[in-house]
C-alpha cells in the first residue's frame, strides 16, 4: 500500500529489495542479457519447464 500512495519514485535498488525485480543489469548489457536468459530456458528439457511452472 504504501507504494501505491508515495509519490516518489521506485527505485532500482528498492525494487530488487522489495522483490519486485530479480536483476539488475547495465544498460549497455540490456541487448544481450535477456537473450543469454532465453538461451538457457530454450537449452532445458521441455518436460523440465514445464514441471516448474506447474510448481511455480
Amino acid at each position: 500500500m504504501e507504494l501505491l500512495l508515495d509519490d516518489r519514485p521506485l527505485t532500482p535498488r528498492k525494487a530488487t529489495d522489495l522483490g519486485l525485480v530479480h536483476r539488475l543489469v547495465l544498460l549497455c548489457e540490456l541487448d544481450v542479457r535477456p537473450l543469454e536468459a532465453a538461451e538457457r530456458l530454450a537449452s532445458r528439457p521441455p518436460r523440465v519447464i514445464r514441471e516448474l511452472k506447474r510448481v511455480a
